[in-house]
């Protein structure tokens, strides 16, 4: 499962399938993301008070050197299974971030 896929369910309880994949059809932006995914679409931070619905997404493990010459011997799907692991994240719906206007 890719993190949209995992945003996408979980959105589909708040939301509704219906609206989700109604969403995903047209290519509208599900309005729940992390704080850095916020952040990438503007000047947003989350409003004092307000909790996000904790989860798991993947994220991209940081290497050092050595270990990628290492995996050279490895086939890339062996390699990228090891890029990637499952971090606590917490999700914030749009009426939980305001745009920071400072």
């Amino acid at each position: 499962m890719t993190n949209e896929q995992i945003i996408a369910d979980i959105a589909a309880t708040i939301y509704g399938e219906d609206t989700v994949m109604t969403m995903l059809a047209t290519g509208e932006d599900i309005p729940l993301h992390t704080l850095r995914g916020w952040t990438a679409r503007g000047p947003y931070r989350i409003k004092k008070g307000e909790h996000g619905l904790e989860t798991k997404l993947w994220k991209k493990r940081k290497r050092k050197d050595k270990d990628v010459s290492e995996d050279e011997n490895e086939t890339t799907e062996e390699s990228t299974n090891k890029d990637f692991y499952m971090a606590k994240a917490f999700l914030f719906r749009a009426d939980q971030v305001e745009i920071v206007t400072d």
